[in-house]
């Protein structure tokens, strides 16, 4: 077990290591002379500031980004655990968005009720899917596909009412400030960026709760079992399709939490005019596979990502526009799901290795 955690570690690290170079090369193609320092820039993120206050604030933006891409990355890796690919984590976090911001801005909710009731509309739009999956034999991929469009033209349609001129939903820090989930001093450690608040404790305190009911509890075991051989738990009386659902019911919990902790943190509002399914979901399963499909693997690889994504901003815009920046970002993500391919490599490179 512990060889299979360092293939699993080694394959992560050897993966950075790929997709830093590949950001480097793509850098080097637009513009060979400003590669170099744009590259250290971006990987510097807010140590590219020479105040100290300026890079503590930065570095608590960088926190609070990371956050809900974590608990996309958990809401990914638990469903994995029953052997279900989350692919509609997207759409269940715009659910958590619809129900966090109608809550807070059109019924004036505080924010101890407005977190909930993200966290329970995840669950449902999850539950859907795996309702379809459990008794209509409907593939979750497929399902959850058609989910995360049908909530982004619900989100746009019931949210637009409550936007501003540029069709952004209203700023809460100015609206409705009791929705914003407090902070409790948290703020004042990153030289009063008011957008770190409680949401940073709970990611690593999910990311617990997720690895606990996955490793200590029967609801874990059970379902790890069903991942594992869907019929041998049927007949040793394990209810599959019960716990298929329950599964993608907290799996979608995770990632309306996700949506709650950035929307009720003030650090980003909903767009209603765009047509696009929000990327924290596909990049959540980038970070679970860069995190080895571990809960506090899913941490240090949603930091990871977050890093590279803020550090990107500091880069030259007269030389690096913005679509070279997400063209960096999209490779820097998307080679992440190399991770457990290079995982299988490196076992079964170690087992010819054992067998010789």
């Amino acid at each position: 077990m512990r060889k299979r955690k360092i293939g699993i570690g080694a394959a992560s690290l050897l993966c950075v290591a790929i997709e830093l170079v590949l950001g480097f090369v793509v850098l080097l193609v637009v513009d060979p002379s400003g590669a170099g320092v744009a590259f250290v820039t971006m990987l510097q993120n807010f140590f590219y500031f020479p105040r100290a206050d300026v890079v503590l604030e930065y570095f608590g933006g960088t926190l609070v980004q990371a956050a809900p891409l974590s608990l996309c990355a958990i809401s990914v890796i638990y469903a994995k655990s029953a052997g279900l690919f989350n692919i509609g984590a997207s759409g269940q976090f715009t659910a958590g968005a619809i129900a966090a911001l109608y809550l807070a801005i059109a019924c004036h909710c505080p924010w101890w009720v407005c977190l909930p009731a993200a966290i329970l509309a995840g669950g449902i739009a999850g539950a859907l899917a795996g309702l379809l999956k459990a008794y209509r034999s409907v593939n979750e991929v497929i399902s959850g596909i058609l989910m995360n469009w049908i909530l982004l033209y619900t989100a746009n349609t019931v949210l637009t009412p409550y936007t501003d001129s540029n069709t952004y939903t209203l700023d809460l820090v100015t609206n409705r400030p009791d929705a914003l989930i407090p902070s409790l001093g948290l703020d004042r450690l990153f030289s009063g960026n008011e957008t770190v608040t409680l949401a940073l404790l709970l990611t690593p305190a999910l990311a617990f709760l997720a690895k606990f009911i996955l490793a200590r509890t029967r609801l874990g075991f059970e379902t790890r079992a069903v991942g594992l051989n869907p019929a041998a738990a049927e007949l040793s009386g394990m209810f599959e399709k019960r716990n298929v659902v329950i599964t993608m019911f907290i799996a979608g919990a995770f990632s309306g939490a996700a949506a709650g902790a950035l929307f009720l943190s003030g650090a980003e509002t909903w767009q209603c005019s765009a047509a696009i399914v929000p990327a924290i979901g596909f990049n959540g399963i980038a970070a679970a596979y860069l995190g080895a499909l571990d809960p506090f693997g899913a941490l240090l690889a949603s930091y990871f990502i977050s890093h590279i994504q803020q550090g990107s901003l500091h880069m030259d815009r007269l030389i690096y526009p913005q679509e070279v920046a997400s063209l960096v970002i999209a490779v820097t993500i998307y080679a992440s799901a190399f991770a457990a391919f290079l995982s299988q490599l490196i076992a079964k490179r170690r087992k010819k290795e054992a067998a010789s």
